[in-house]
């Protein structure tokens, strides 16, 4: 798809409260290299402004919801971002 086009379509089917994230996936993103993360890495920097109640230090593991489209497969699902916080919190505390 040349650029051009591209950009068309973005003016197109985006707009005022719209983000658009491009990610190449990677095996890990994806499941085939058989590993335990399920769904894509995004960065700190993408998601801590799109979603603020991810930026807690003070809370393991914070989450939230939100609704994502999937364009070229009329999907739309709720899906869940997580920000894996342990480092910030003691799991290594022996249990009596």
């Amino acid at each position: 798809m040349p650029v051009g086009d591209l950009v068309e379509w973005l003016d197109e089917y985006g707009g005022p409260g719209f983000v658009w994230y491009v990610k190449r996936l990677s095996g890990n993103d994806t499941l085939a290299n058989q590993t335990h993360q399920a769904g894509p890495y995004i960065p700190r920097e993408v998601l801590f402004p799109l979603f603020p109640a991810l930026n807690r230090k003070d809370v393991k593991n914070p989450d939230v919801w939100f609704s994502l489209y999937v364009d070229s497969h009329a999907d739309h699902r709720e899906v869940r971002a997580v920000w894996y916080n342990n480092h910030y919190h003691d799991t290594t505390a022996k249990r009596g």
